[in-house]
């Protein structure tokens, strides 16, 4: 028995719809595959920006460190220089009064001291934290 046309005619839509199928299904993956390009892309460029921004911050951080332990240094050594001589003027004291007059000098030029150190290490941190160059 031979097919009819109406079974033909069947046949051949029945065809052309899997082309349509198969042609949808390449377009929808080629439509897919470039939306995960795009996606794995936009993910990349954040990590990039993720990464230099850290990187930034990083090396704001460690100029800081620098700078504030190049201060603390300085202003120990001159603590330790000061204190030297404090005690070698102490050692050549004749009477009490002399002796507290040295040590309220010696403790209010220690305190203007700090004052001066902790100005200079909070300008830094500013400046650091501004984005300028400390002083």
């Amino acid at each position: 028995m031979a097919p009819s046309v109406r079974t033909k005619a069947n046949a051949i839509m029945e065809q052309d719809a899997v082309k349509r199928t198969e042609a949808g299904f390449e377009r929808e993956a080629d439509a897919n595959f470039e939306r995960m390009h795009k996606f794995v892309d936009m993910a990349m460029q954040t990590g990039r920006s993720s990464l230099n921004a850290a990187g930034e911050k990083s090396i704001q951080a460690s100029k800081l460190a620098v700078e504030t332990t190049t201060k603390t240094l300085a202003f120990s050594q001159a603590a330790a220089a000061e204190t030297a001589e404090h005690l070698m003027r102490m050692t050549k004291t004749h009477d009490l009064k002399e002796a507290t007059q040295l040590q309220s000098e010696f403790i209010r030029a220690r305190l203007n001291a700090f004052q001066d150190y902790l100005k200079d290490i909070s300008s830094a941190a500013e400046a650091m934290l501004g984005g300028a160059e400390p002083k």
